[in-house]
């Protein structure tokens, strides 16, 4: 309904996804991103993975850190004004960092914080690393605090909607009820069940849909950040776990329209609101009090959520057969003009997102 709505504006707006765009003027970004790489959600097989109890916590490892920080690096390149921008740059935001140009958001978990802290040491970094000093200074004179807002898990970044609406779980139990979504919830779950007890070798066997995505999150943890022990698990093998945990434990992102809408209401809304300020249409008023809060004068967006925030997303513009977003996935909107025509580009990890007839 979001695209639908821009053509009719007093200003055409053309929703397209395009590259060659190097006369027009940007004008914002909005960047949703999957926290980096982290430890596991819980480590039940400790002695099988060769590792410590201690690992359970989801927090965000180096590796994780680093990888946001090159991905913060590379959006400097391109949208800092800076004498190291990359071709093509986009001088949206200022050579020093402003807070009055961005608005950073983050669940309330350490991955997801810690992924945008990182995020912005990559664009902005505290201290230039070519200053010369005999003083060891961790922040440079005129460096700012980032600022950073968190929010409550059930909120913009994580895209749950249903506690603000009282036909969730009525939408919930019919999705669960899609032959499709039946199929994987029990033939092919009882297929992933019976290989995995088969193959990894594991301690004792397997007794129910937890156990069986418990072992690969922590498999896919520790082997992304090279810790611990243990036996390789094949490609088939995680991605068909993954297939079962998509359509059957998470339906409500990519079965029937009504999930979908529910699920990606907030940022759709935030989306409206911000698109319409921008291109001189009337702003709709929120009524979602998630997105109450969020301005609308501001020039870069980034929003550091979850795998299940990026596939909800991805859903919305027609695109609910993506795999599961790896770490440091990032969903990318650009908002372009030239003369009186409006463009936006989307990009997913970097490479342009054909929206279909859907949008």
């Amino acid at each position: 309904y979001l695209y639908s709505k821009f053509i009719k504006m007093q200003k055409q707006f053309l929703l397209c996804v395009f590259i060659g765009i190097a006369a027009c003027e940007l004008l914002a970004v909005v960047e949703v991103t999957r926290h980096g790489a982290r430890t596991p959600m819980e480590v039940k097989l400790e002695h099988y993975f060769g590792v410590s109890s201690g690992l359970d916590n989801a927090h965000l490892t180096p590796t994780g850190e680093r990888q946001h920080y090159l991905l913060g690096a590379k959006r400097r390149k391109q949208y800092v004004a800076t004498e190291t921008a990359e071709e093509g740059n986009y001088p949206l935001l200022s050579p020093k960092y402003d807070m009055s140009e961005m608005y950073i958001e983050t669940t309330d978990r350490n991955r997801t914080f810690m992924s945008a802290y990182s995020h912005m040491i990559g664009m902005y970094p505290p201290l230039d690393p070519d200053e010369e000093s005999d003083t060891y200074k961790v922040f440079s004179e005129d460096h700012l605090p980032y600022d950073i807002k968190t929010s409550v898990y059930h909120s913009l970044a994580r895209v749950y909607d249903e506690h603000n609406c009282p036909y969730a779980a009525d939408i919930l139990q019919e999705n669960l009820i899609d032959a499709e979504v039946d199929y994987a919830n029990n033939t092919l779950f009882q297929d992933m069940l019976t290989e995995a007890n088969l193959n990894l070798n594991l301690p004792r066997p397997f007794s129910g849909f937890n156990d069986l995505w418990t072992i690969v999150d922590t498999y896919e943890a520790l082997s992304f950040s090279k810790i611990g022990n243990y036996t390789e698990m094949s490609d088939g093998f995680i991605a068909g776990v993954e297939d079962v945990s998509y359509t059957g434990l998470f339906p409500m992102w990519n079965k029937r329209l009504e999930g979908v809408q529910l699920s990606t209401h907030p940022y759709l809304t935030f989306l409206d609101r911000l698109l319409s300020s921008l291109v001189g249409s009337d702003t709709p008023t929120p009524s979602n009090k998630d997105i109450q809060h969020i301005p609308l004068d501001r020039k870069y967006y980034f929003f550091s959520g979850h795998d299940t925030t990026l596939a909800t997303y991805l859903c919305a513009l027609n695109h609910s057969n993506v795999t599961r977003p790896v770490y440091a996935s990032s969903l990318l909107l650009e908002l372009h003009e030239d003369s009186d025509l409006f463009y936006i580009r989307y990009l997913y990890n970097g490479e342009p997102l054909i929206l279909g007839s859907f949008c």
